[in-house]
Protein backbone atom coordinates (compact mmCIF):
# COMPACT_ATOMS: atom_id res chain seq x y z
CA UNK A 1 0.00 0.00 0.00
CA UNK A 2 1.55 3.17 -1.40
CA UNK A 3 1.54 6.63 0.33
CA UNK A 4 -1.37 8.28 -1.62
CA UNK A 5 -3.62 4.93 -0.56
CA UNK A 6 -2.63 5.48 3.50
CA UNK A 7 -3.18 9.45 2.99
CA UNK A 8 -6.55 8.72 0.94
CA UNK A 9 -7.63 6.74 3.79
CA UNK A 10 -7.01 8.81 6.41
CA UNK A 11 -8.75 11.66 4.90
CA UNK A 12 -11.61 8.92 4.84
CA UNK A 13 -11.30 8.53 8.50
CA UNK A 14 -10.85 12.65 9.22
CA UNK A 15 -14.43 12.85 6.77
CA UNK A 16 -16.41 10.00 8.79
CA UNK A 17 -15.20 10.38 12.35
CA UNK A 18 -14.05 13.83 12.85
CA UNK A 19 -14.89 13.73 16.79
CA UNK A 20 -11.66 11.37 16.68
CA UNK A 21 -9.73 12.09 13.67
CA UNK A 22 -8.36 15.17 12.46
CA UNK A 23 -5.00 16.00 9.89
CA UNK A 24 -3.72 18.85 12.07
CA UNK A 25 -4.92 18.09 15.58
CA UNK A 26 -4.16 14.53 15.68
CA UNK A 27 -5.46 13.51 19.16
CA UNK A 28 -4.35 10.02 20.79
CA UNK A 29 -6.80 7.35 20.02
CA UNK A 30 -8.13 4.82 22.37
CA UNK A 31 -6.53 1.75 22.56
CA UNK A 32 -7.97 -0.97 20.10
CA UNK A 33 -9.86 1.74 18.31
CA UNK A 34 -9.03 -0.31 15.05
CA UNK A 35 -11.15 -3.09 16.70
CA UNK A 36 -14.20 -0.53 16.54
CA UNK A 37 -13.68 0.64 13.35
CA UNK A 38 -13.33 -3.32 12.26
CA UNK A 39 -16.53 -3.64 13.79
CA UNK A 40 -18.28 -0.06 12.13
CA UNK A 41 -16.88 0.42 9.28
CA UNK A 42 -16.89 -2.05 6.45
CA UNK A 43 -14.30 -0.44 4.29
CA UNK A 44 -11.63 -0.59 7.20
CA UNK A 45 -12.69 -4.11 7.92
CA UNK A 46 -12.65 -5.01 4.30
CA UNK A 47 -8.48 -3.75 4.41
CA UNK A 48 -6.01 -6.70 5.52
CA UNK A 49 -3.89 -6.77 8.84
CA UNK A 50 -0.75 -5.39 7.01
CA UNK A 51 -3.08 -1.96 5.43
CA UNK A 52 -4.43 -1.66 8.57
CA UNK A 53 -1.49 -1.39 10.45
CA UNK A 54 0.15 0.67 8.02
CA UNK A 55 -2.51 3.07 8.42
CA UNK A 56 -2.49 3.48 11.98
CA UNK A 57 1.73 3.79 11.86
CA UNK A 58 1.27 6.62 9.12
CA UNK A 59 -1.41 8.25 11.75
CA UNK A 60 -0.17 7.54 14.91
CA UNK A 61 3.51 8.14 13.77
CA UNK A 62 2.66 11.45 12.69
CA UNK A 63 4.75 14.46 14.96
CA UNK A 64 1.29 16.37 15.15
CA UNK A 65 0.09 12.82 16.83
CA UNK A 66 2.96 12.24 18.81
CA UNK A 67 3.52 16.16 20.11
CA UNK A 68 -0.65 15.42 21.36
CA UNK A 69 0.65 11.99 23.34
CA UNK A 70 3.51 13.72 24.67
CA UNK A 71 1.47 16.90 26.01
CA UNK A 72 -0.89 14.10 27.93
CA UNK A 73 -3.92 14.84 25.62
CA UNK A 74 -6.95 12.32 26.61
CA UNK A 75 -7.01 9.31 24.40
CA UNK A 76 -10.56 9.35 22.35
CA UNK A 77 -12.95 6.60 21.01
CA UNK A 78 -14.53 6.97 17.84
CA UNK A 79 -17.33 9.44 18.82
CA UNK A 80 -14.77 11.90 20.79
CA UNK A 81 -15.33 10.83 24.39
CA UNK A 82 -12.47 10.74 26.47
CA UNK A 83 -11.45 7.13 27.43
CA UNK A 84 -7.80 7.65 29.15
CA UNK A 85 -4.54 9.21 29.27
CA UNK A 86 -1.49 7.99 28.15
CA UNK A 87 0.84 6.08 29.91
CA UNK A 88 4.24 7.29 31.26
CA UNK A 89 5.86 4.74 29.13
CA UNK A 90 3.53 5.56 26.18
CA UNK A 91 4.91 9.42 26.73
CA UNK A 92 8.28 8.65 26.82
CA UNK A 93 8.23 6.34 23.49
CA UNK A 94 6.48 9.27 22.17
CA UNK A 95 9.42 11.54 22.87
CA UNK A 96 12.13 9.00 21.55
CA UNK A 97 10.34 9.02 18.19
CA UNK A 98 9.42 12.33 17.80
CA UNK A 99 13.60 13.24 18.79
CA UNK A 100 14.67 10.01 16.57
CA UNK A 101 12.28 11.74 13.54
CA UNK A 102 14.04 15.28 14.73
CA UNK A 103 17.42 13.46 14.32
CA UNK A 104 16.70 12.47 11.13
CA UNK A 105 15.96 15.60 10.04
CA UNK A 106 19.10 17.18 11.07
CA UNK A 107 20.93 14.87 9.65
CA UNK A 108 19.23 15.69 6.66
CA UNK A 109 20.32 19.67 6.88
CA UNK A 110 16.86 20.42 7.27
CA UNK A 111 15.68 23.43 10.21
CA UNK A 112 14.15 21.88 13.08
CA UNK A 113 11.74 24.10 14.56
CA UNK A 114 10.42 22.02 18.21
CA UNK A 115 6.95 22.99 18.99
CA UNK A 116 6.96 24.84 22.35
CA UNK A 117 5.14 23.75 25.56
CA UNK A 118 3.62 27.16 26.06
CA UNK A 119 0.63 28.25 23.80
CA UNK A 120 0.60 31.50 22.58
CA UNK A 121 -2.74 33.42 23.26
CA UNK A 122 -4.95 34.05 20.27
CA UNK A 123 -4.71 37.28 18.83
CA UNK A 124 -8.07 39.43 19.14
CA UNK A 125 -10.61 38.88 16.70
CA UNK A 126 -10.37 40.71 13.85
CA UNK A 127 -12.95 42.33 11.22
CA UNK A 128 -15.55 39.64 10.64
CA UNK A 129 -15.44 38.10 6.81
CA UNK A 130 -18.43 37.90 4.46
CA UNK A 131 -19.47 34.67 3.65
CA UNK A 132 -21.73 32.95 1.34
CA UNK A 133 -24.55 32.75 3.88
CA UNK A 134 -24.15 36.21 4.38
CA UNK A 135 -24.26 37.07 0.24
CA UNK A 136 -27.32 34.65 -0.14
CA UNK A 137 -28.99 37.11 2.72
CA UNK A 138 -28.22 40.52 1.42
CA UNK A 139 -29.10 39.50 -1.93
CA UNK A 140 -32.61 38.18 -0.86
CA UNK A 141 -32.83 41.49 1.30
CA UNK A 142 -31.97 43.63 -1.78
CA UNK A 143 -35.43 41.69 -3.74
CA UNK A 144 -37.44 42.01 -0.79
CA UNK A 145 -37.30 45.87 -0.69
CA UNK A 146 -37.13 46.27 -4.55
CA UNK A 147 -40.69 43.83 -4.78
Amino acid sequence: MGKEKIHDLIDMLVEKYPAAFSVRNRKPLKIGIDQDLIAVDPEIAALGFSARRKLFQAYCGHRFYLRNVIAGADRVDLNGVPTGKPTDDQIEDAKRRLNGYYEYLKSKGEVVVKAKAVKKPLPAPGPRLIGLADLRAAVAARKAATA
